[in-house]
């Protein structure tokens, strides 16, 4: 399930539009959890995959995400908030699909329901953004979602490679941005991060109209973890960087 909203600054300047050669549509996927039983003394990683993530360059995606837990009266109380930034990942070079992670530990065996609330930010502008002064700038795109899940603690251990070869239970876990097929540039005076390969270039994408207008179908059931994606990830969860960005982090943390 996910909802989008467009959020608008102003900035102005002249730019000159380039063909992007891998313009199209970007996919990023909410891969695990899922709607399942996981145990309740176990790290769980939380693992979003990005589908021809070479359309990412020049839109800036920052996910962030909160974990809740669903108390017996019925409201959720905030365990969790992280992010992950994007802005200065070289898109040129990474795999497809391109797996983002970390891991959670704060269930301390606590049993119950559980929501994770994600959200995707991007950048982007349109052909006039730059005109002039009174021309529409940056704009950034929020698109948010969430998937439920439970702990028990006789659940079997987190199994990311079976998880994920499981057809049924990964709809609505998605969006998917259609990023276009040219840039303008960005400039100088106003603030970009990006791709370090894709100098000061934000893709250009048609403004929300009046007229709703069909999305495109997300396919998350194609993203699959094999055995060695599974081993990097566990792996992951033992690196004190990582350990050190947890909300229990080892006392020997900077």
């Amino acid at each position: 399930m996910h909802f989008s909203m467009a959020r608008w600054f102003l900035a102005a300047c002249m730019g000159a539009i380039i063909d992007l050669t891998t313009g199209g549509l970007l996919e990023v996927d909410l891969v695990f959890p899922r709607n399942e039983t996981y145990p309740s003394d176990e790290n769980m990683p939380i693992v979003f995959a990005f589908q021809h993530p070479e359309n990412a360059r020049y839109i800036q995606p920052f996910i962030s995400y909160k974990v809740f837990y669903l108390n017996e009266h019925g409201g959720p109380n905030n365990f969790l908030y992280t992010h992950y930034d994007l802005a200065w990942a070289d898109w040129t070079t990474v795999p497809n699909p391109y797996f983002v992670y970390k891991h959670w530990n704060k269930f301390n065996g606590k049993e119950g329901r559980w929501r994770l609330v994600w959200s995707l930010e991007t950048i982007h502008c349109s052909e006039d953004s730059f005109v002039n002064f009174s021309s529409p700038g940056l704009s950034y795109n929020v698109t948010s979602g969430y998937v439920e899940f439970t702990t028990e603690k006789s659940a079997p251990e987190i199994d990311l490679v079976a998880s994920t070869a499981n057809m049924s239970n990964c709809k609505e876990a998605g969006v998917v941005v259609d990023v276009g097929e040219k840039t303008l540039d960005v400039p100088a005076y106003v603030e970009w991060r990006g791709d370090r390969n894709a100098a000061k270039k934000c893709a250009v994408m048609a403004p929300p109209t009046a007229d709703p207008i069909e999305e495109p179908a997300t396919d998350p059931c194609r993203v699959k973890i094999d055995s060695a994606i599974a081993q990097n990830i566990a792996a992951s969860a033992s690196s004190k960087a990582e350990q050190c960005n947890w909300l229990n982090p080892p006392p020997d943390c900077p």
